[in-house]
């Protein structure tokens, strides 16, 4: 009698919560916990800053001028979209000296990662290599903060974000101001380049999009459908003035149908996938964070970043390029003692260097060719532990050995001083650690225990000792009683679902947001829980990435 109670209770409960059922699901009625279900330079940036808020004013007035009303919300910020958090737990306390120690030691590096033969990951392939740079272009449209100084912690609600909170592709159309030169309604292309100026630094929006070739022939892309879109516009319509607009309007829902249906279920878990997508009822991106369209701390500092461990060091990019025994030649960066081939941007693209797409988007892996991800398992590739982004500063204890002399007023200390080829290089690992804590965000742990007692939702809630022995377990010397919130949700990938897709949690901020974020969007192909969008690619609401290269006639075998 208790038991068939017990079913009854869950049973409706699972009507208030749309995850109780899919967990229900996954570990059987009798194994739900019911306790689960209870009740460097400050001047620098201030100019930078400034410059940025003069050219936001401009790009305003530009979109007011085009209704887009629902991009311009007022917030404390000023005119820029605020970042938001979507639970205000208390922060991790952890020393900025501690974050040091993990960031640049052997736990987070995978050397192996650097001359890796084999296409796919022998610890269990994830998706096809090129949703891995496809989520950092989603990231660059999403996100963009230059105020906030690492290892500073900050409330997200006053940090601004320089680009719209929404899947618009601003991060193509207009940046700040910044935007691409156009020959009338088309974008200015060099091939499957940007248009460059003669020192070789694109004329684009987002010069973030020229970090590697495979990111900014990806970008291109997206300005290649346009283009094909605006002529398609003119061929019907004639030169009647809407050709840009109408082009860009159709790019955007097809960028949009591509994230939804394509890219998300390869970053997720499939049953939170499901239930976030044809349910409106989301529990962590709800109330005010999405009412003011704000991208969460919890995305952007955490979970959306556990997919740099995807990377690989090293790309077939071409069959131009492959070398004896099929090993890859191609590296993202250089790394000391490790000089390869390079995919770094910031020059004219090699025309040996053009991505043969069908090796980084394809439906089955092929040995020697494909190039598949690597796992969630923040382990990173060599080239991202030294990666030439030029020097970091973060602020630490000024009574901590590895502070380093002033940095404004802030002591700081700098990542890694080396560099490579004369260009200076950090860490990634450490950049991905202290945004976290930049953001204030709470301990994994805490995190997920919050969200299973507040929402109802039954996630497991994993211990210290499980992340140790998950097989890409913590340093054994680790003795505090939570971790870093990034941490947490790549050992919860790992653990759930052998490091192919995130965990529950990390399903749960990702998948709300970017689903929210698009329901939440007037302009959006699913405002409101209905999908507006029809497209003259597959003639459905359903688009892949592969669907649009093949449409402009850059997926081939050569």
């Amino acid at each position: 009698m208790m038991l068939v109670f017990i079913l009854v209770l869950l049973q409706a409960y699972a009507s208030a919560c749309p995850y109780m059922e899919l967990m229900m699901q996954q570990n059987g009625n009798e194994d739900v916990d019911l306790e689960s279900v209870a009740p460097c330079a400050e001047g620098l940036r201030k100019q930078h800053r400034q410059a940025l808020e003069e050219q936001q004013k401009q790009q305003q007035q530009n979109n007011n001028s085009n209704g887009d009303e629902d991009r311009n919300l007022q917030h404390a910020c000023g005119k820029e979209h605020c970042y938001g958090r979507m639970f205000n737990l208390r922060p991790f306390d952890m020393e900025t000296s501690e974050l040091v120690k993990i960031g640049v030691s052997d736990y987070m590096d995978d050397i192996d990662r650097f001359f890796d033969p084999i296409p796919m990951n022998i610890r269990g392939a994830a998706a096809p290599a090129g949703y891995t740079y496809l989520g950092q272009l989603v990231a660059h449209d999403l996100s963009m903060d230059v105020t906030s100084v690492l290892g500073n912690t900050q409330d997200p609600n006053t940090v601004p974000n320089f680009v719209t909170p929404f899947l618009d592709l601003d991060t193509i159309y207009g940046v700040n101001g910044a935007t691409a030169p156009m020959d009338g309604p088309f974008f200015r292309l060099e091939g499957r380049d940007f248009s460059r100026q003669g020192n070789g630094q694109p004329q684009v929006a987002d010069g973030r999009n020229d970090n590697h070739r495979i990111l900014s022939q990806l970008t291109v892309a997206f300005m290649k459908l346009h283009n094909k879109f605006a002529q398609i516009q003119l061929d019907e319509h004639g030169d009647d003035g809407r050709a840009f607009d109408a082009a860009k309007r159709e790019t955007i829902q097809t960028y949009q149908s591509v994230v939804l249906t394509d890219m998300l279920p390869k970053y997720i878990d499939n049953g939170v996938y499901d239930i976030a997508l044809n349910s409106r009822n989301h529990v962590l991106y709800t109330g005010d964070i999405k009412n003011r369209a704000a991208i969460p701390a919890e995305f952007a500092a955490c979970a959306f970043r556990v997919a740099h461990s995807r990377s690989r060091a090293t790309y077939r990019v071409n069959g131009r390029l492959s070398g004896t025994f099929g090993r890859p030649v191609a590296a993202l960066f250089s790394v000391e003692g490790f000089r390869q081939i390079e995919l770094i941007g910031g020059s004219p693209l090699p025309s040996d260097m053009e991505v043969q797409w069908s090796r980084f988007f394809f439906d089955f892996p092929i040995p020697g060719f494909t190039n598949s991800a690597r796992i969630n398992d923040m382990r990173y590739a060599a080239p991202l532990l030294h990666a030439p982004f030029g020097k970091a500063a973060i602020q630490c204890n000024e009574n901590d050995a590895k502070c380093t002399g002033e940095c404004g007023e802030h002591r700081c200390v700098i990542v890694d001083g080396e560099t490579i080829e004369g260009r200076a290089t950090l860490s990634l690992a450490l950049i991905d650690l202290t945004r976290g804590q930049t953001m204030g965000m709470p301990g994994g742990i805490a995190l997920a225990r919050h969200v299973r007692e507040s929402t109802g939702t039954p996630l497991q809630v994993l211990s210290v000792d499980q992340m140790k022995s998950d097989g890409f377990g913590l340093p054994e010397n680790y003795n505090r009683d939570d971790v870093p919130l990034l941490l947490y949700l790549a050992h919860e990938s790992v653990i759930e679902h052998q490091g192919t897709v995130l965990g529950f949690l990390g399903s749960l901020i990702v998948g709300e947001t970017i689903i929210g974020l698009v329901d939440r969007d007037h302009n959006g192909i699913l405002h409101e829980g209905n999908w507006h969008f029809h497209s003259r690619i597959t003639n459905s609401h359903e688009v892949s990435m592969r669907d649009v290269l093949n449409y402009i006639g850059w997926v081939g075998m050569f």
